[in-house]
Order: C-alpha cells, then structure tokens, then sequence
C-alpha cells in the first residue's frame, strides 16, 4: 500500500415547483497512508471528510451520507447513520504474515452531524469503534474478517465484517 489523498466538490442547484432555486454543495476529504514500524508491524491510516451545505431543512436521506459498517466506522451495522456532514478516521496496527496476509487491532472514531453542525450533544453522532481483523491472500482473491464493537455496544457480542475481493474487483480505494 502506499500514502495518498483525493478532494472531491460539486455544486448542485435546481428549480422546485414554486419557482425558488434549492442548491447544495459537497465537499469532501479523503487521505490515507501506510507505514512500515518495525520488521513486520506497520500502521495504516485513513480519513475521510463529506460535508452537504444547504440552506434546506429537510433533505432527502438518499442525498446523506450513509456511515457505519465495513465501510466506514467498522463495529456498527452497515450504513446505520445518514448524515449531512461526517468526519471519521481508521487507524489499523496491523501484524504482517505473508507479504498480502495480516492480523491487526483496529480503531475507528468520528464525529457526524444529522442536521446542523453544532457542538451539543443533540447535534451530533460520536461514532467509535474497535476490534480485531485479518487479511489473506487465497487462490481467488483477498478474504478479510473483522470483528468490531462500537461504543454503544454495552452488552453486545459486536460485529463481524466479512469482505472478498477478487483480483479483478479489488479497488485502490483509501
């Protein structure tokens, strides 16, 4: 793996049926790197930054950002929180076995905001989550198993994440 980032901004506007102009705009961040510790050990991490600017109450949920399993903030179920604007990172130490296989300790956290941004506890979503995962190359791609818990989770037994990529579909994703 190697370090890098990407930016992302789009601005939308359309007319609604009362003749009044909506806009939107996103913005995004995304920034990850990979780094050697000590013989086999190294850390791996990645954040990432969406924001939707409207001036609109109510957006529709398909337009938020979706937050919450393998994706993103690993321990919750998947997509669980929609939000307008979301900020979280992954941090992995991660155990090298084989030169594409890992066992490693995990922790995801961030801060989301369902409707405004604002610093009470109504405002916002505290995301964390934490577990324990490993990845192996088999013959038809790379298998990865996680489980994780989030902070909610008092008596839960927390999540397992399960993911395949094959060689043709593996993505270069943060």
């Amino acid at each position: 793996r190697a370090n890098s980032m990407a930016a992302v901004a789009e601005f939308a506007s359309a007319a609604k049926s009362d003749n009044q102009y909506q806009s939107r705009w996103n913005f995004g961040f995304r920034g990850g790197m990979h780094a050697p510790v000590w013989r086999s050990l190294a850390v791996h991490l990645r954040i990432v930054s969406d924001n939707l600017i409207s001036r609109e109450d109510s957006i529709p949920a398909v337009e938020l950002y979706r937050v919450g399993g393998y994706g993103s903030v690993r321990g919750y179920p998947d997509y669980q929180y929609a939000l307008r604007s979301v900020t979280y990172a992954q941090a992995e130490i991660l155990a090298y076995l084989a030169q594409n296989s890992s066992v490693y300790i995990l922790c995801d956290g961030g801060v989301g905001f369902p409707r405004r941004i604002g610093v009470s506890v109504e405002d916002r979503a505290d995301l964390l989550g934490y577990g324990l995962g490993m990845r192996f190359t088999t013959r038809l791609g790379m298998l990865t198993v996680e489980w994780a818990r989030s902070m909610q989770d008092v008596r839960g037994l927390g999540r397992v994440h399960v993911r395949f990529q094959s060689p043709l579909a593996m993505d270069t994703r943060l």
